[in-house]
């Protein structure tokens, strides 16, 4: 219609474009390259645990496509990898993506780091990666003597059969291929909203 969302006039072009879709398609491909990936425990509880208590609770492994929690159900999840050099190294070039499952709050000694959901919005639909997941490398401290922990403080406040777990890993961030689909995307978004033959 003559008053229809950017965002959602763009991804109703881009499905129906598959040669924009693909190529979109293959540079998101190349934003993000796995490193390695996260060894994933996670404690379920009813109630919310302080980051302080962490450590009294009970751990078991998950793994992709498991489901975790009831609605409203809270958790804690223990994230362990061993980095290779050029992640501790370069770290401002890596990242950790977590697909958790739900939404999160990653914690350390000092406090809060970064928070995570997989709440979506229209413009998500588009992104390199679905939702708030990514989080700099730097954030989480790495160091070249010891595995790296991350501690995320999750809940379920939205699947009544239990929040899938999707995965968690280190990648490699291209900055350039990621400039370089947000430039491709708003010249794409321009093109599906103007009406002028010519400008297109």
């Amino acid at each position: 219609g003559k008053y229809m969302d950017v965002n959602t006039k763009t991804i109703l072009t881009y499905i129906r474009n598959p040669f924009i879709a693909s190529h979109l398609e293959i540079v998101k491909q190349n934003v993000y390259k796995k490193l390695v990936a996260f060894d994933c425990e996670i404690a379920v509880t009813d109630e919310p645990v302080p980051y302080e208590k962490r450590n009294t609770l009970s751990y078991e492994k998950i793994t992709r496509g498991q489901k975790w929690g009831r609605l409203f159900s809270c958790c804690w999840y223990k994230l362990t990898a061993s980095l290779p050099r050029e992640a501790v190294e370069n770290a401002e070039n890596c990242v950790a993506v977590l697909d958790l499952g739900g939404e999160g709050c990653i914690f350390d000694d000092d406090g809060v780091v970064q928070g995570l959901t997989d709440v979506l919005g229209v413009a998500d639909f588009m992104q390199p990666i679905k939702g708030k997941k990514v989080v700099a490398l730097s954030k989480l401290k790495p160091a070249a003597d010891k595995p790296l922990t991350v501690w995320v403080e999750g809940g379920n406040n939205r699947r009544r059969n239990g929040a899938p777990f999707k995965g968690a890993y280190v990648a490699r961030f291209n900055r350039e291929i990621h400039a370089y689909f947000y430039d491709f995307l708003a010249l794409y978004q321009y093109s599906a909203i103007c009406s002028n033959g010519a400008q297109k």
